[in-house]
């Protein structure tokens, strides 16, 4: 068998990320706590291993109170499918511009909430800030995922696997980078970077290149 396990898969209800098979994530988009669970409904009929959403898309994303609203009648309507709490900010290809300070509260109540079951945080939202996530979200049980975005460009091998290495030295549950293809040998840059973390590293990995160009890494990343 060619695809290589993680030392230290991470288990969230019953799914194993990092195991003998990748996982199949939807993403959930709405601006409404009722679109929410239509597009979640509408999801489950896929069945998916896991959902992810996509807070800064919620219309209410700078009202707190409304998005724990809307985490509450989100988990369930997936009962016990996992799920991912993510808000980006403009700056790492989010729909909007939320304030660093706000965004941290907001990952806060997730963690705290018992309704999502990892967050997603940028690497660039730095060490002190995601020591303070990770220590909460250790106390919680919730997974950390910690991600590398670059919506310009792919990175060579050694700078993406520099990146998977970052996000497991902060203490990350799961490591993610995508990057942005321009030629072939881009993909192979990002495979070569993703075999060598799956050797080195003890952590689960998704590495995906984004775009109509990056197609082959969400069927052949898995691997």
């Amino acid at each position: 068998m060619i695809r290589q396990e993680c030392a230290k898969p991470f288990a969230v209800r019953g799914r194993l990320i990092g195991g003998k098979r990748p996982l199949i994530c939807l993403p959930l988009v709405a601006a409404t706590e009722h679109k929410l669970c239509e597009v979640a409904r509408k999801c489950l009929a896929l069945a998916p291993d896991m959902l992810e959403w996509r807070v800064d898309f919620f219309a209410a994303a700078d009202d707190i109170q409304a998005v724990a609203l809307a985490l509450a009648a989100l988990r369930r309507e997936l009962g016990d499918v996992p799920l991912i709490f993510t808000c980006r900010d403009a700056t790492e290809g989010g729909e909007r511009r939320l304030d660093s300070a706000y965004r941290f509260r907001l990952l806060m109540m997730a963690l705290t909430s018992g309704q999502c079951d990892l967050i997603d945080a940028e690497l660039a939202m730095g060490e002190q800030t995601i020591a303070a996530l990770q220590s909460v979200a250790a106390a919680t049980g919730a997974g950390l995922l910690l991600s590398f975005h670059d919506f310009t460009t792919t990175p060579d091998e050694a700078a993406i696997f520099a990146k998977l290495r970052q996000a497991r030295d902060y203490g990350a549950n799961v490591a993610k980078v995508a990057v942005t293809p321009k030629k072939a040998e881009d993909l192979l840059a990002l495979f070569a970077a993703t075999c060598r973390a799956r050797r080195e590293l003890d952590l689960p990995l998704v590495t995906i290149a984004m775009g109509r160009d990056g197609r082959l890494s969400r069927i052949a990343g898995g691997l």
